[in-house]
């Protein structure tokens, strides 16, 4: 079973989209996860979540003091869509949130197109990992 459908309502129209963001596949989840606080690992790896994704897991992720695996590989965070242009504002948004969160020991975040017009994102996330103390595993 998908982990939408586990954690939306059924009145919901897809398990795969958002009502509030139908661009963003699983956005929703995110708001449920910044609630239930006690998610300790999370895979949302190959859902596409490009940009606008990466900033509302980034805004949902943030202060988690319990969630100790993330896994957001192959998402196209460092672009607008699948053909888009470039946009390493998603990275940044992640790379805010990382020193938020506490207990964060894994983190996978390989084939996301990081180094287009890289070195902004690639500093942001050079910064949250070097304030994350707690981080033991990087993909």
């Amino acid at each position: 079973m998908l982990l939408a459908q586990l954690l939306w309502p059924p009145s919901f129209p897809s398990a795969s989209k958002s009502p509030h963001h139908p661009d963003i596949p699983f956005a929703n989840t995110c708001t449920v996860h910044t609630t239930i606080r006690a998610l300790v690992k999370f895979d949302t790896s190959k859902n596409k979540l490009y940009v606008a994704g990466a900033k509302a897991l980034a805004e949902a992720m943030r202060d988690n003091q319990v969630m100790t695996e993330l896994n957001i590989a192959d998402n196209g965070l460092g672009k607008t869509s699948e053909y888009g242009k470039a946009d390493m504002s998603g990275i940044i948004a992640i790379g805010d949130a990382i020193p938020t969160m506490g207990a964060l020991e894994k983190l996978i975040m390989a084939k996301n197109e990081l180094m287009r017009n890289g070195s902004v994102a690639g500093k942001a996330l050079a910064d949250a990992l070097s304030a994350n103390t707690t981080l033991k595993e990087l993909d």
